[in-house]
Parts: C-alpha cells; structure tokens; sequence
C-alpha cells in the first residue's frame, strides 16, 4: 500500500533528486538525479536511460517519490 504522495509531474525537473521505490528492475531502490533529454525527463540506470514518460499517470510518475 503507497503511504506517500508520488512525484507530481508539474514538480519534476532536471536536477532534482527524487527516491525510487523497488518496482524499478533498471535501478535499485534509492535517490537518483533527473536529467532532460529534448525536453524528456529520465534517470541512469542498468540499461542506460529509463525515461520518465512511462511512469505516467497523467498527474502522477508513479513509483517515483520527491525526497523529504
């Protein structure tokens, strides 16, 4: 059960840390940076780049937490 608020997309920006939860196979569970490729938000990981746009909920990227 998700106790938090997932990252608003109208939040995100390159830059910004935010934590991954254990959903994500590409990256273990922990603070990753956002980047911005051509206007597309993504993190490093195992197989390069996991972008962002997947993870859309339409208000929400879920599974992606801002950091407290």
């Amino acid at each position: 059960m998700q106790t938090r608020e997932y990252l608003k997309i109208a939040d995100a920006k390159a830059g910004l840390e935010v934590e991954l939860d254990s959903a994500f196979i590409c990256h273990p569970t922990g603070k990753v940076t956002l980047h911005d490729m051509d206007g597309q938000l993504w993190f490093p990981c195992d197989n390069g780049k996991h972008f962002l746009s997947g993870q859309s909920d339409g208000d929400y990227y879920i599974g992606v937490y801002p950091c407290l």
